[in-house]
């Protein structure tokens, strides 16, 4: 796990779609999925389900803190 792959994982959270979130960082959806599969895999938990063509957030087991990010 890489900051560069947590990166990802918040920016596909908060736009809810692949696309978007490869747009910001100037990537391929495919790289980004690469990445969100690598860290699902490190992990060992669903980050994300699919609705539609939209990515919902699973719910996490406990609060995420509210952490602001630069």
């Amino acid at each position: 796990m890489d900051i560069h792959q947590l990166k990802l994982f918040l920016a596909v959270m908060e736009s809810c779609s692949m696309t978007h979130a490869a747009q910001q960082f100037h990537l391929s959806p495919g790289a980004v999925s690469l990445q969100l599969h690598s860290l699902v895999e490190e992990l060992h938990a669903e980050l994300f389900v699919r609705s539609g063509k939209r990515l919902v957030p699973r719910r996490p087991r406990c609060d995420w803190p509210s952490v602001p990010r630069k």
